[in-house]
């Protein structure tokens, strides 16, 4: 590789990364508007972050366009931003000892985190598993608030599992139910 054609890749990238990082801050203060997450934006930033980084190299890598860049859509963060709301109400309203001192239950972060990431995945396998099937074609017939949607049907058990549990971070086996 030439040091002009290096050069231009990362000056290219430099510019990706001055246009996208002020928009993957926006989604982590978008997905964790709740109340409970404000003390923790800062991290949770962060961790949208990097997210949203391994995300662009693995969509600019894995592409058969070189001119490809990636870069996270918005059209889950409504769903995300939901999931994560119910499951920190679940949690909260699941650990009424928490309430009084005003500290937050030890296991809300992490459940947040690894629920909004297990469905994340799950959904992208059920992307890549339509793209293998060929079935892409059928998706068209689809009217749009149902493919917009893909997310939904995921956020009720995200939400439930965790309602009743006074440890919501072992109850991730409940997932598969």
């Amino acid at each position: 590789m030439s040091l002009e054609r290096t050069a231009t890749g990362v000056l290219f990238g430099a510019v990706n990364a001055v246009m996208t990082i002020p928009v993957m801050i926006s989604f982590a203060s978008i997905i964790f508007r709740h109340e409970s997450f404000a003390a923790y934006l800062p991290s949770l930033v962060k961790i949208t972050l990097f997210s949203c980084a391994v995300h662009q190299a693995m969509f600019t890598y894995n592409s058969g366009l070189n001119f490809s860049v990636g870069q996270v859509q918005d059209a889950g963060l409504i769903f995300l931003s939901s999931m994560a709301g119910h499951i920190a109400d679940n949690i909260l309203a699941a650990s009424p000892e928490h309430m009084s001192d005003g500290a937050l239950p030890p296991a809300l972060i992490p459940t947040v985190l690894v629920v909004l990431s297990v469905y994340t995945a799950a959904m992208g396998a059920v992307l890549v598993l339509i793209g293998r099937l060929r079935l892409a074609s059928v998706i068209q017939y689809l009217p749009m608030p149902v493919v917009g949607g893909t997310l939904l049907p995921f956020a009720p058990s995200a939400t439930d599992f965790v309602s009743d549990a006074a440890t919501p971070i072992l109850c991730f086996p409940l997932l598969s139910a």
